[in-house]
């Protein structure tokens, strides 16, 4: 399943992307850019940014 490719053409250019790689670009992606907005918020004294905060599925209990 991660080893599945992706294929796209970029100026005349076929690329092949793993879905594995694609999964990890935006993880790390995402992490970067939420850092770089927690750290101007905290430049100035605000609260930083929790991006996962409300985005779980609730537990059954």
């Amino acid at each position: 399943m991660l080893q599945d490719e992706f294929r796209r053409e970029i100026a005349g250019k076929l690329q092949l992307q793993p879905r594995q790689a694609v999964l990890l670009r935006l993880l790390t992606h995402d992490g970067y850019h939420g850092g770089e907005i927690s750290q101007t918020l905290g430049m100035h004294a605000l609260k930083e940014v929790h991006l996962w905060t409300g985005r779980h599925r609730p537990l059954a209990t």
